[in-house]
């Protein structure tokens, strides 16, 4: 249906428990009783999350839109969509791939789930969140922390606020943020930025329901884009382009080195797909489209490159971010600010475009990489609401 959250496969897992009989004296008239637990869906996301700024009254919001508004019903509905959009002319001319006019737009967002006022800053009236984000897979809970390191954990499901453990201090506005499957109630924040008065802070471990809050220093690992991803069980991989590659291991909370010389070639976090044993992220060059690769065998592993949005050399990226949806679909949000007077906009606006990644289709050019189908783009353009995170 199309009003469904979810289309296509997706699996339910629910934990029944069988009470035997409740007769008196032994009988068994009454029958073995089940008992309903809880239900999880595996699989795809059902929602997309945005974190929208009112700067008309500073205040922040967290809003939702479904999954399955950025794909077709299916992989061969995008590819014949993708088609008839092919033969469209504008004026007696083709327009550029990349133009808004091929979009869908955003006409009004979604009720807020949440409003959000951080702390204002002592030195000046200017309130920020550093820090948004969901905890493990649990897609309804969504964590936050302001520029003071006071965080708020949102239940979705019912409507509600959690307690969870402060930072010792604010991360800085790009902070990364990384749940390990095998601790799916605690969350591991990293500063990317280095500030000599929260060094000592730069990495904590916030354990939910723990009034202590474990930390560690991580290594030098300070740069301008660091890239981060978790891989490999219990281990988080940051690098940067200066420092190379380290490993923080979960279980011993310490740092290694792993490479002085090569660093991922993501901007940002990478996302794992085990249905085709590759890691995605963002390409580090412009256009920073969608890229692929295998982080285990980085000698022979080949870099797998598509490109998802054609960019119009007007068109300057401010933010982009990569949203793993489940079962190899992806939500690419890149943020730009036109520099052009004649652009359809010129202003700030974002674009979120659904990709889905399929297996290889035996090709003799490519007989290796997946095959990238692209859905369905929308174009908001900012105005009295900016849209500041999409996760």
């Amino acid at each position: 249906m199309d009003s469904d959250p979810i289309q296509g496969k997706f699996a339910v897992l629910t934990g029944l428990q069988m009470v035997g009989p409740c007769g008196k004296d032994g009988d068994d008239q009454g029958g073995v009783r089940m008992i309903k637990h809880k239900s999880i869906s595996m699989g795809r996301r059902r929602y997309l999350n945005l974190l929208v700024h009112n700067n008309h009254d500073d205040l922040y919001s967290l809003r939702r839109i479904p999954a399955n508004r950025l794909f077709y019903p299916s992989a061969r509905a995008a590819e014949a969509a993708a088609m008839a959009k092919s033969y469209i002319d504008h004026d007696g001319k083709r327009p550029h791939p990349g133009a808004l006019h091929f979009m869908d737009r955003f006409r009004n967002f979604p009720c807020p789930l949440l409003n959000l006022q951080p702390t204002p800053m002592h030195h000046r009236n200017e309130r920020s969140l550093d820090l948004v984000t969901l905890l493990g897979d649990d897609e309804t809970k969504i964590l936050t922390a302001d520029n003071h390191g006071h965080t708020v954990l949102f239940d979705a499901a019912s409507y509600s606020v959690v307690h969870f453990p402060n930072l010792n201090c604010s991360k800085g506005y790009d902070a990364m943020a990384v749940s390990i499957n095998q601790e799916p109630d605690c969350l591991y924040v990293l500063n990317l930025r280095h500030h000599p008065t929260t060094s000592n802070h730069c990495f904590e471990v916030l354990s939910y329901g723990d009034p202590h809050m474990a930390f560690s220093t991580a290594a030098a690992l300070h740069n301008d884009h660091p890239n981060y991803n978790y891989l490999l069980h219990n281990t988080i991989y940051v690098s940067s382009k200066l420092c190379g590659t380290h490993a923080f291991d979960t279980v011993s909370r310490q740092w290694r080195p792993i490479s002085s010389l090569w660093s991922m070639p993501f901007l940002g976090k990478a996302q794992y797909v085990p249905e085709l044993k590759l890691w995605f992220g963002l390409s580090c060059h412009h256009p920073h489209s969608l890229c692929a690769c295998d982080l285990t065998n980085i000698a022979q592993g080949q870099l797998h490159t598509w490109l998802d949005l054609d960019i119009p050399a007007s068109w300057s990226p401010i933010r982009l971010d990569l949203i793993s949806l489940g079962s190899g679909r992806f939500c690419v949000a890149k943020m730009f600010s036109s520099m052009m007077q004649d652009d359809e906009i010129d202003m700030e606006f974002a674009v979120l475009t659904g990709l889905q990644m399929v297996p290889p289709r035996g090709t003799k050019d490519d007989q290796q990489a997946p095959w990238m189908v692209k859905h369905k783009s929308i174009c908001y353009p900012f105005g009295y609401y900016n849209i500041k995170r999409v996760f």
